[in-house]
């Protein structure tokens, strides 16, 4: 699992690197924008990349809590009109 992390960070890094030369050349402080390889090979990188999964019971967790402190709020706004 460390190596597939590392691989992940080391193609972040390249896409950040790749990136920023792009950024400079938009602002006229290169005379060319990076080689296209560059860009597919980037890309390719971190197509591959692993990504972790999201903690969907945090999420789920956040959600009905939202929707518990938006039932309190149900009811009259200040303006007069009435909340859903």
């Amino acid at each position: 699992r460390g190596q597939r992390e590392q691989r992940t960070e080391l193609a972040l890094r390249r896409l950040e690197e790749v990136l920023g030369q792009w950024d400079e050349w938009a602002a006229g402080l290169r005379p060319f924008p990076p080689p296209v390889t560059d860009s597919k090979d980037v890309l390719a990188r971190v197509g591959q990349a692993t990504w972790p999964t999201p903690p969907a019971a945090d999420a789920d967790r956040l959600k009905k809590m939202a929707e518990r402190e938006l039932s309190k709020a149900r009811g009259s706004l200040p303006s007069g009109r009435v909340w859903p």
